[in-house]
C-alpha cells in the first residue's frame, strides 16, 4: 500500500529480517535463501507508516512484539530466549487492554511505549494507538530502569534517540478539519504540546519547549 507502507527490512550478521503482517521471515542476506519463518500475529504493527515496525534487531537478537511482550528471538533459528513484558506502572491503572507499541533498542536498552490494541486494518484512524507510558528495560535481563507518564500522548513517529538523549512530543497534534467536523474539541481548549529530551540512562527530563506547530508530530 502506498500510503500505509510497510516496515522496513532490517540486517545484521548476514540475515535480512523482513517483517509480513503476521509473520517474520529470516534469509540469507548473500543468496536470499530463506533461513527460517515464523507466525506472529500483528508484528508488522499495521499500519507501519503511523505505529512503526513490531520488530528490532542488534548484533545479538531479534526482539518481535506480541501484545504486552517483546519476544527475544535467536537470530539464527527463530527461536525464543526470553520474554519481556511491559512494566506494570506502564499498563493502564483502569483496566483497558494495552500492548506494546513503540519498539527500540539501543546499546544497553529497549526502549518501549504502551498503547491501545489496533482496532482494525481497514482504516488508520482507527489503527492509530496514542501511547501514554514510555519506558525503557535493561535489555539483557527486562528489568525496569525507568518510565515517563505522558501528559498527553505520544505518537510512534514522534520519538527520537541519540547520543544519549530519548527526545519526544508529549502532545497529540492539532488538526483544524477535524475541530470543523467536531471530532475534537478546540485547540484552545487542549493542553500545550511540548518537546522534550530526556537522559537515556535515566529517563530525568533535561530540557523542553513549547514551540510547536499544531500538526507537526514527527521526529528524527
Amino acid at each position: 500500500s502506498r500510503h500505509f507502507r510497510t516496515p522496513a527490512p532490517l540486517v545484521t550478521g548476514g540475515r535480512c529480517f523482513v517483517p509480513g503482517l503476521d509473520h517474520l521471515t529470516a534469509i540469507d542476506i548473500y543468496n536470499g535463501r530463506t533461513l527460517w519463518q515464523r507466525s506472529l500475529p500483528d508484528v508488522a504493527h499495521w499500519p507501519a507508516a503511523y505505529r512503526g515496525s513490531g520488530v528490532a534487531v542488534d548484533e545479538t537478537a531479534v526482539y518481535a512484539l506480541q501484545g504486552r511482550n517483546c519476544l527475544l528471538l535467536e537470530p539464527a533459528n527463530g527461536e525464543t530466549r526470553a520474554t519481556f513484558t511491559t512494566p506494570p506502572e506502564a499498563q493502564d491503572s483502569n483496566g483497558k487492554e494495552t500492548i506494546w507499541e513503540y519498539l527500540a533498542v539501543t546499546e544497553e536498552l529497549l526502549i518501549g511505549t504502551t498503547g491501545q490494541p489496533n482496532i482494525q486494518r481497514s482504516w488508520w484512524s482507527r489503527a492509530y494507538p496514542v501511547s501514554q507510558v514510555l519506558f525503557a528495560l535493561d535489555k539483557r535481563t527486562g528489568e525496569p530502569r525507568w518510565t515517563y507518564q505522558a501528559e498527553d500522548g505520544i505518537d510512534s513517529n514522534a520519538i527520537a534517540i541519540d547520543d544519549g538523549l530519548i527526545c519526544l512530543i508529549d502532545g497529540r497534534p492539532r488538526y483544524g478539519f477535524l475541530s470543523r467536523r467536531g471530532e475534537t474539541s478546540s485547540a484552545t481548549n487542549e493542553p500545550p504540546r511540548r518537546l522534550l529530551a530526556l537522559d537515556l540512562a535515566n529517563g530525568r527530563v533535561l530540557w523542553r519547549q513549547e514551540d510547536l506547530a499544531p500538526a507537526q508530530n514527527s521526529l528524527w
